[in-house]
C-alpha cells in the first residue's frame, strides 16, 4: 500500500483512505486495519469491537496502550518502551501500512495515528469517515476477536525543541528575511 503519488492525488491521500479503497486491499500482506472505539471505559469499548469490526482489525485500547501510565492526563503519550509493547501487540512493524478507524468522528484513531507519527511511522493513514462510512458503503463487519501475530516495534522518538522556541516555529522555521540593519 505504498503512497501513489500521482498528480490527481488529493493531499489528503497521504492522510486518509476510502471505504472503496480500504475493502479493495484488506488482503495486502502489508497492512494491519486497527478498530480505535472507545464508549466510554475500556470493557465496554472491548465488546463493541467484539461484537462487529472491519474484516482483520484488531483492537487497540486508547486508554491502556497510547498513553503515559498515569492516566489522570490523558494527553501524554506513552513512553517508547510502552509504546514499543503495545505497537508490537497490533502486529505493527517499520514496514507495516498502519489504517485506523473509530466511530463518532475517529477521535481515538487519530490517537494511534499521533502515536504512530510520533514514534517515526509515517506508514499510517485513516479511515474517512470511519466505521459509519463503512457501513453507509455497503461493506461488512465480522465478530470475535483478531489476534496478530506479535513482532518487534522500534519507536524513532522525535527530537524535542529547546523549551524556550514555540512548537510552532521549530517545525516551521520563520522565512530568512533580509538584513535592514539598525536604522
Amino acid at each position: 500500500m505504498p503512497i501513489d503519488k500521482d498528480p490527481a492525488m488529493s493531499i489528503y491521500d497521504e492522510y486518509l483512505v476510502g471505504p472503496e479503497w480500504l475493502a479493495g486491499h484488506l488482503t495486502d500482506p502489508n497492512l494491519r486495519v486497527c478498530d480505535c472505539r472507545f464508549t466510554g471505559d475500556p470493557g465496554s469499548s472491548r465488546q463493541a469491537y467484539l461484537d462487529g469490526h472491519l474484516p482483520g482489525a484488531v483492537y487497540s485500547c486508547w486508554l491502556d496502550e497510547l498513553c503515559a501510565d498515569d492516566v489522570r492526563v490523558t494527553t501524554f503519550l506513552p513512553p517508547p518502551e510502552k509504546a514499543a509493547t503495545s505497537l508490537g501487540r497490533l502486529g505493527i512493524t517499520t514496514d507495516t501500512d498502519v489504517i485506523a478507524y473509530a466511530d463518532n468522528a475517529s477521535l481515538y484513531a487519530t490517537r494511534l495515528w499521533h502515536v504512530l507519527r510520533h514514534y517515526g511511522h509515517a506508514k499510517v493513514r485513516l479511515l474517512d469517515g470511519g466505521l459509519e462510512a463503512w457501513l453507509a458503503a455497503g461493506q461488512t463487519l465480522e465478530t470475535g476477536q483478531v489476534v496478530a501475530q506479535p513482532v518487534t516495534f522500534r519507536p524513532v522518538p522525535h527530537p524535542r525543541p529547546p523549551a524556550s522556541v514555540p512548537s510552532r516555529a521549530w517545525r516551521h522555521p520563520a522565512p530568512a528575511w533580509p538584513n535592514r540593519g539598525n536604522h
